[in-house]
């Protein structure tokens, strides 16, 4: 693991500084835990659910360039992939998550563990709703990486809100998310949609701007 974190800082990857540190090639910030928990109630406050899509999208472009730098060799299942993420974010003091299941044919995951941000958010200010729109972000990147096409993801539980003790993250393409939710979880189906549906306007607003040079 210290060689891995020593790759990060040699290549650039990862600079670090009093406040935080910034991971990444798409400027991404991973503030210290308890700035980034205060970043998000802040933010999301007054940028609402587009804030939080596009924190997303920012989210799952750096997965995908994540995995094509430092993800796993072998390519023959999403699962290996998904193992190198899972490597990463717990070395980065993000969470610590495991897959609870993955198809490499149709490119879809389930996701549980506990992201800190989303802990420290709670000892803040319980949330009503899931808050880990990066880690939902990094899976879905990662998970665009193996199949060449676009991913989403949808937090079903957080840790964020009282009485959970683990996320859980559907990720794939928007159907497959939503046909697993409705026969796992039937009462998180409407909140999953939206979120999607906020994804999607929020890369519809992205786009007609401007590319971002390639952002979505």
């Amino acid at each position: 693991m210290f060689d891995l974190f020593k790759r990060y800082v040699d290549e650039g990857y990862m600079k670090l500084s009093d406040e935080g540190f910034w991971f990444g090639k798409e400027r991404m910030i991973f503030y210290y835990t308890t700035f980034n928990a205060r970043e998000l109630m802040l933010n999301s406050k007054f940028g609402g659910s587009r804030y939080l899509a596009t924190k997303f999208i920012v989210s799952r472009k750096e997965g995908q360039l994540l995995m094509q730098q430092h993800g796993a060799q072998d390519m023959s299942a999403l699962a290996n992939l998904i193992d190198s993420l899972i490597k990463i974010i717990n070395l980065l003091g993000i969470g610590k998550l495991r897959i609870v299941e993955s198809d490499s044919k149709s490119g879809f995951a389930v996701l549980s563990g506990t992201s800190n941000a989303a802990l420290e958010r709670k000892a803040e200010s319980p949330s009503d709703a899931p808050v880990d729109f990066v880690i939902g972000g990094l899976i879905a990147g990662t998970v665009s990486y193996y199949t060449k096409r676009k991913a989403y993801a949808a937090e079903t539980k957080c840790v964020a809100q009282n009485g959970v003790e683990e996320c859980t993250w559907v990720v794939g393409n928007k159907d497959d998310i939503l046909n697993y939710i409705k026969d796992s979880a039937p009462g998180k189906t409407e909140a999953a949609q939206k979120t999607i549906e906020d994804i999607e306007a929020a890369e519809n607003e992205i786009g007609s701007r401007q590319s971002l040079n390639g952002i979505i």
